[in-house]
């Protein structure tokens, strides 16, 4: 046998060369001792490894402590895969409670068509009766001067749609609501419940003169449609709801 490292022969019964004392073989390493359960390549989805039944191990000796030892840092390493994907699952659920929380407030419910028609024909009958009044002192001075339907008329329909939208913008804008809105016990508010503000209200008041003129071509699209809301109420962006 010729020695690796010096490469003198040597006696094929040596364990080391005499010269070099190099080994010249490996001593015999204990017999393996035999696994006690079936390996799981994937623990995350399966769980915790159950153990197999006892079968008689051969060899068992100086292997059956590391052995021991392999299979504890198993089971560790197994309840530490089962705790994280517990605390996966509770954020994945935080995260679904914080977007519905901070998602869109939802829709309030909008108040009868019956009622909100009420309101306005009592809203409209108050203005017309305040316009009235100065369109036909108008026409009590001057009887002879201006003619009723090429002067007082046209006037009295501008005067009347001016103020129609004064009137809504202010109360809608200041308080909510009209006196009209008030008597059925309604209010007009935005997605979040509160007052629309001068902007949009005076918005939502013109596009509602527009839509009476049109023969109510708004409010019939409540009555056709999904949604119980008219169209100068879309467009403005509120809600005719019952008042708190």
């Amino acid at each position: 046998m010729e020695c690796p490292r010096c490469h003198e022969l040597a006696s094929p019964a040596a364990l080391a060369c005499a010269v070099c004392a190099a080994p010249l073989r490996l001593g015999e390493e204990p017999r393996p001792a035999r696994l006690d359960r079936v390996l799981d390549l994937d623990r995350r989805a399966r769980g915790r490894l159950d153990p197999l039944p006892d079968a008689p191990d051969e060899g068992e000796g100086a292997g059956g402590g590391d052995l021991d030892l392999d299979l504890d840092r198993e089971r560790a390493c197994d309840r530490d895969l089962d705790r994280d994907g517990e605390c996966d699952r509770d954020r994945e659920g935080d995260q679904d409670l914080d977007a519905r929380d901070c998602g869109a407030a939802e829709e309030p419910e909008t108040a009868p068509l019956g009622a909100r028609l009420a309101a306005g024909f009592a809203d409209g009958t108050l203005v017309a009766l305040g316009v009235a009044a100065p369109v036909g002192l108008a026409a009590w001075a001057f009887p002879d001067g201006v003619s009723l339907w090429r002067g007082l008329f046209p006037a009295g329909l501008a005067l009347g749609a001016l103020a129609f939208v004064a009137y809504a913008a202010l109360a809608h804008g200041l308080l909510g609501g009209t006196l009209g809105d008030r008597l059925l016990g309604l209010a007009v508010v935005e997605r979040d419940g509160e007052g629309p503000g001068m902007g949009r209200a005076a918005a939502r008041a013109a596009l509602a003169l527009l839509g009476t003129a049109a023969l109510g071509a708004g409010t019939w699209l409540a009555l056709f449609t999904s949604s119980p809301r008219a169209l100068h109420d879309r467009a403005a962006g509120t809600f005719v709801v019952r008042a708190p």
